[in-house]
């Protein structure tokens, strides 16, 4: 049985804004139990992944102090599934809801395993758009997350401007590889400590999420198409 420090925020950590299903428990900064399962399944395996971190903890869900949860861009079936468990959490037990932009946590793993003057993370999203964001080696974000194209003169520019110094992660790397070839860029495998990063920061700074009125952090119009008839 894992042992929580009662002076610690304790945090029950979603992640389903790609392909992988990952659910953590952590206790301040550490993580206590992680649920990994990577098939696209997330509404069936969500809640299982929950349950069975809890076990592995030793404790109950009522004894988390907040839920974070990946709040995007990513896939818009995977954040509304987490998000709505995670509401549905909060709601229940009256805990506070955190919820973390995804680009963020992609910069965290960055950080993580290499130093460079800047991180550009970028996910993919149809076609040939990307949604992409700057931030600084201290972690300030000098650009907001951005949807576009990469055929965008602007992104050609921020490349040759900052060449050596600035390196690409994410689910876009590949879309921007296809056409600039010479970028600095590496695959960085999420693991909860990228989450949890700024999840116990939002937390500890009192940044919380409407319960009731919170979205997914689309970045981008929701098009639904009307049934055939």
């Amino acid at each position: 049985m894992l042992i929580y420090s009662s002076d610690m925020p304790r945090l029950l950590l979603i992640h389903t804004a790609t392909s992988t299903c990952s659910i953590a428990i952590s206790n301040g900064e550490h993580i206590l139990s992680r649920f990994d399962l990577e098939n696209n399944n997330h509404a069936e395996f969500i809640t299982y992944g929950i349950g069975q971190c809890m076990s592995d903890c030793g404790g109950k869900l009522n004894d988390i102090d907040a839920v974070a949860v990946n709040g995007g861009p990513g896939s818009y079936t995977g954040l509304r599934i987490g998000l709505s468990v995670a509401k549905g959490i909060c709601y229940t037990l009256n805990k506070p809801l955190v919820l973390i932009d995804a680009l963020g946590i992609i910069y965290n793993g960055m950080r993580r395993i290499a130093n460079y003057d800047w991180y550009c993370a970028v996910t993919d999203n149809r076609r040939d758009e990307i949604f992409y964001s700057i931030y600084s080696a201290s972690g300030v974000m000098t650009v907001n997350t951005t949807l576009t194209n990469v055929d965008d003169p602007k992104i050609a520019e921020l490349i040759h401007n900052k060449c050596d110094s600035l390196l690409f992660s994410g689910s876009g790397i590949t879309k921007l590889k296809n056409k600039f070839p010479n970028i600095n860029a590496v695959d960085v495998r999420y693991i909860p400590e990228d989450l949890l990063i700024s999840a116990v920061h939002q937390f500890n700074a009192g940044v919380f999420a409407n319960v009731a009125y919170c979205e997914p952090l689309y970045h981008k119009k929701v098009y639904i198409a009307e049934a055939k008839r």
